[in-house]
């Protein structure tokens, strides 16, 4: 993330300080599972079945059948439906008719439509078959990824079973399962704080893309944060919480423009930049907290390597606040559909500094 790293001069002493960074080359790798339905006579059903469990959370990442040997007696009145659940919501579901794969060949369930496995959790597998309808044996294979062993560093709140997908060297934020809903949301965070306060230098930075679905419809969000729950970006455009301690860059639905916001719990500036947010290309949007007094600090955001300016005078933004009741704080990530049409944010890099 070399577009992204701060250039302040507080760097003398190395010792002193903290760098959390992660380009996400690591890629998780995604395990299987599998369960064998036994061949039986035609118009055979399997009622609702365990077909795996899990101590951790996971994330569902496909459902796929492989036939062994040939099935007979499957058409349109005579069809053989496939349904994954977790106990309540429907996983992955296909109906066949006269297209039931043949022997030895793999195929999918469909979109997944609930990915996300809590620890404890379970796939119930049922399986409903018409008179004539005569299966082989038939191998159910599942493809997860555990997001403990992945995502262990980071912290997800996901409010409609959002996804964090992983290719190559980025992550892709989802807010919504497969319906999508106004205010679905989803949060990405480094599982780790810093606390602004005298002598400290902090630099939260990111390398992120979005273009939006719906016009102007997506609240994106990138800086520090105090509390990662349901509605740090508030429901219909209404920004950043109103409580808690943050330092964000961020822009709501029905606008097009970079805001900033400093906020330690009722001492709140906001101000709306002169930037276009959003576009095909990444960019780089960094937040940096130098002291001014042992009592204050300045709070200035870059997009690109530029200060943003207000769009009010035209002056670099730059907020002046106490440290009075400030908190710790995560870089995080954050997105909300502004409409019921999905939105997606893709994270190249996430980057902490602050002097110890």
């Amino acid at each position: 993330m070399a577009n992204a790293v701060p250039q302040t001069a507080d760097y003398e002493s190395r010792a002193r300080h903290v760098e959390v960074y992660d380009d996400f080359a690591a890629v998780p790798v995604r395990q299987r599972a599998s369960y064998t339905l036994a061949d039986g006579a035609a118009g055979d059903d399997l009622a609702a079945t365990i077909v795996f469990t899990t101590s951790r959370r996971v994330l569902v990442n496909g459902v796929h059948i492989m036939p062994d040997g040939s099935a007979a007696g499957v058409d349109g009145s005579n069809t053989s439906a496939w349904t994954v659940t977790d106990g309540t919501n429907t996983v992955a579901t296909k109906t066949y008719t006269t297209n039931f794969p043949a022997d030895s060949v793999s195929d999918s369930l469909g979109t997944i439509a609930y990915g996300v496995i809590e620890a404890g959790g379970r796939l119930e597998l049922a399986v409903t078959n018409g008179a004539t309808a005569d299966l082989p044996a038939v191998r159910l294979l599942i493809e997860y990824t555990d997001l403990e062993a992945y995502c262990g560093r980071y912290t997800v709140t996901a409010t409609d079973d959002g996804t964090v997908a992983a290719a190559d060297s980025t992550v892709t934020l989802a807010p919504s399962d497969a319906t999508a809903g106004d205010n679905d949301e989803i949060y990405f965070a480094l599982n780790q704080t810093v606390t602004p306060a005298a002598n400290k230098t902090v630099v939260a930075a990111a390398r992120i893309q979005y273009a939006e679905a719906n016009t102007s419809a997506a609240n994106v969000a990138f800086g520090l944060t105090s509390d990662l729950s349901a509605n740090l970006l508030a429901d219909n455009g209404g920004g950043v919480r109103a409580t808690g301690s943050s330092f964000m860059i961020y822009k709501v639905d029905g606008e097009t423009a970079w805001r900033c916001v400093t906020r330690i719990g009722t001492a709140v500036t906001t101000s709306l930049s002169t930037l276009t947010a959003g576009g095909s290309d990444f960019a780089d949007l960094e937040v940096v907290l130098s002291e001014i007094t042992p009592l204050a600090l300045t709070a200035t955001y870059r997009v690109n390597g530029s200060t943003l300016s207000n769009a009010a005078n035209g002056l670099p933004i730059s907020h002046r606040v106490t440290y009075s009741g400030v908190a710790a704080c995560y870089p995080v990530v954050a997105l909300k559909n502004g409409s019921t049409t999905a939105e997606a944010v893709v994270i190249d890099d996430l980057y902490l500094h602050y002097t110890r």
